[in-house]
């Protein structure tokens, strides 16, 4: 089980991976906040069989999301449509001047300060883990296991695309117009423009989309829910009924 941190700035990025056992996590590397850095990130993940990503929560010193993390959700976004491995979000706070002063100033702080925040995560989950033994050992611990009332507590709805509208200054992303068969259609913003061509070929398909998702800023923009899809390797699919059903209706 390895992990990959990420320490996200808008200009470097901080990459740390945990040993094949998820136990001790090491700096990796500094990336630069390109264009690339989706797809390297895609590749670093296969690469190293990561089965679990942990990106630093960027928070203000009174705990509220600061700039950076529209950025970083933006990016969340982006990755949960590239590959299927959870992503968890970990607070930090100052922890570039932490490994300031672990590894002094250089060109590899950010891969120390995204050792930290994996370093973070793993204590807090050897602790939820040994709490978890203490109380029972017959407990099974499976990895991303939600319950049934979890699961009912997802919309998963059916939505038609009506309209599609590329945003500007932003390579990956469209704005969707979807009718979810409330009154008013809602605009959804997604990460799959460089799999379409032609953009305007979605107009009038449906597909499933998350309704109940907490709106989020993307670029500027409020998308209130998420598109479903899937990929493997160059290949890219929308997930679409076997037959038309009405705009609106809740998938399970």
């Amino acid at each position: 089980m390895r992990l990959l941190g990420i320490d996200f700035g808008t200009k470097k990025i901080g990459l740390a991976l945990t040993d094949e056992s998820g136990s001790m996590a090491f700096p990796y590397s500094v990336v630069l906040n390109d264009s690339a850095f989706l797809q390297n990130i895609v590749s670093l993940i296969a690469k190293e069989n990561v089965t679990a990503v942990v990106i630093g929560h960027s928070l203000n010193l009174d705990g509220t999301p600061n700039a950076v993390q529209t950025n970083i959700e933006s990016f969340i976004t982006d990755l949960t449509l590239q590959t299927p491995v959870p992503i968890q979000l970990e607070p930090e706070q100052m922890t570039t001047q932490q490994a300031a002063t672990i590894t002094g100033r250089n060109d590899k702080i950010d891969a120390a300060a995204a050792a930290l925040i994996l370093e973070s995560y793993l204590a807090k989950q050897k602790h939820m883990t040994t709490s978890a033994e203490k109380k029972s050992t017959d407990v099974v611990e499976v990895l991303n296991e939600i319950s049934f009332d979890q699961f009912t507590a997802i919309e998963i709805k059916l939505g038609t695309i009506q309209a599609v509208e590329i945003v500007e200054n932003a390579d990956r992303l469209l704005k969707l117009t979807v009718d979810l068969g409330e009154e008013s259609p809602r605009q959804i913003v997604s990460g799959i423009r460089e799999y379409f061509k032609d953009e305007q070929v979605l107009v009038g398909v449906q597909c499933p989309f998350i309704a109940n998702l907490a709106p989020r800023k993307i670029k500027g923009l409020v998308s209130q829910g998420m598109i479903l899809a899937g990929s493997s390797d160059d290949v890219f699919a929308l997930l679409s009924p076997s037959n038309k059903l009405p705009a609106g209706t809740r998938l399970s």
